[in-house]
C-alpha cells in the first residue's frame, strides 16, 4: 500500500512541466545563509511568486529550477489565526501536532525515479504575528535545506495534520542545472 502510494506520487511528478527559476534576490547565487534566513522568516511576497532560494513543498508550482551551486529551502508554512488566549493555545496545539515528512528521489535520463530517500524536516519555533492581511496569528515553517548535484529530482511531501492521519502526497519536480 505504502509503495503504491509513493509510486503514484512519483509518476505524477514525472508528468509536470511548468518551470519556475529560483535565485537570490540580488541575482547572486543562493547561499546556505540565504536559504536559512528564508526558513526562519514568514516567506511572503504578495505577488504570487516564491521568495528567493525556495520551493514550496506542497506543490504550489509543479517544477522549480536551481543551480548546482545553490542552496535552497523546500518549505511549508502553517499559519493559524486566533482571537483570544484560549484560541491562541488551541492554534499552538494544532501546530505542535502537525507532522511533515519529505522524500527526495533522483530521476534518471529515461524519466524513471530512483529510490525515495526520506529527509530530516526541521520546524521553526512557533511564532506570533499581527499584521495585514492576516491579523493576529501564530505560524511555523517546516522545511529542508539542500544543495543537490545537477540533475532532476522529485520531492514528495506528506502532511499529517493531527500527527497521525496523512493527507495525499504533494509532489514537485526539482531541476538542478550545472550553473544557475
Amino acid at each position: 500500500m505504502r509503495r503504491s502510494f509513493f509510486s503514484v506520487a512519483v509518476v505524477m511528478a514525472a508528468s509536470l512541466t511548468l518551470y519556475l527559476p529560483a535565485q537570490a534576490s540580488d541575482g547572486e547565487r543562493c547561499s546556505y545563509g540565504d536559504a536559512r534566513s528564508q526558513f526562519e522568516m514568514l516567506p511572503l511576497t504578495f505577488d504570487g511568486t516564491n521568495p528567493p532560494c525556495t520551493y514550496r513543498l506542497f506543490g504550489f508550482a509543479p517544477t522549480y529550477t536551481f543551480g548546482a551551486q545553490d542552496f535552497f529551502l523546500g518549505g511549508l508554512v502553517r499559519r493559524l489565526s486566533y482571537q483570544d488566549e484560549a484560541s491562541r493555545i488551541s492554534a499552538i496545539a494544532t501546530l505542535e501536532a502537525l507532522r511533515v515528512r519529505v522524500w527526495l528521489a533522483e530521476i534518471d535520463a529515461d524519466g524513471a525515479s530512483g529510490p525515495l530517500v526520506e529527509q530530516i524536516v526541521e520546524r521553526t519555533a512557533i511564532k506570533s504575528n499581527d499584521y495585514e492581511p492576516f491579523g493576529t496569528h501564530v505560524w511555523a515553517q517546516f522545511g529542508i535545506i539542500r544543495q543537490l548535484p545537477a540533475g532532476e529530482y522529485v520531492s514528495v511531501t506528506v502532511r499529517y495534520p493531527n500527527g497521525v492521519n496523512p493527507l495525499p502526497p504533494d509532489v514537485v519536480r526539482l531541476v538542478v542545472s550545472p550553473t544557475s
